[in-house]
């Protein structure tokens, strides 16, 4: 009993020294890190700027007839969880042909303009037209 327990633990002692602790293991884990922060950070200003537009188009009167069935994929889009979404981007609307960052990027974007709208959209409700 004992000898299987510290084989056991030899063992576990080992896998963690090969997935975290070799040159090789460290350096996945900072460049997984660093696209990380590359998503986040354009996917922040991607969803920025699509939320922005969406706003623009609901304010705006005119543009009615486009402002709806964006809305309808929008919502559509926010009721997948965004793992499947960005699977769907990759594998199906650009069919594994772009960079999986940039398919990050733009999947995730989408995903959060959609609450991001609707923010903008209540909080330029709550200020007065003579403001």
């Amino acid at each position: 009993m004992f000898g299987e327990i510290m084989s056991w633990l030899h063992d576990w002692q080992q896998q963690i020294h090969r997935n975290f602790l070799t040159d090789d293991a460290v350096s996945l884990l900072l460049h997984g890190f660093q696209n990380t922060l590359v998503i986040f950070f354009f996917g922040v200003i991607w969803a920025f700027v699509l939320a922005s537009f969406l706003t623009y188009l609901n304010i705006n009167k005119k543009w009615q007839w486009l402002y709806r069935p964006l809305q309808w994929f929008v919502a559509t889009i926010h009721d997948v969880p965004a793992v499947v979404l960005m699977m769907f981007f990759y594998y199906v609307v650009f069919s594994a042909s772009m960079n999986g960052v940039v398919v990050s990027i733009i999947a995730l974007g989408v995903y959060t303009s959609g609450s991001l709208s609707r923010m903008f959209k209540i909080h330029i409700d709550q200020v007065g037209k003579e403001q």
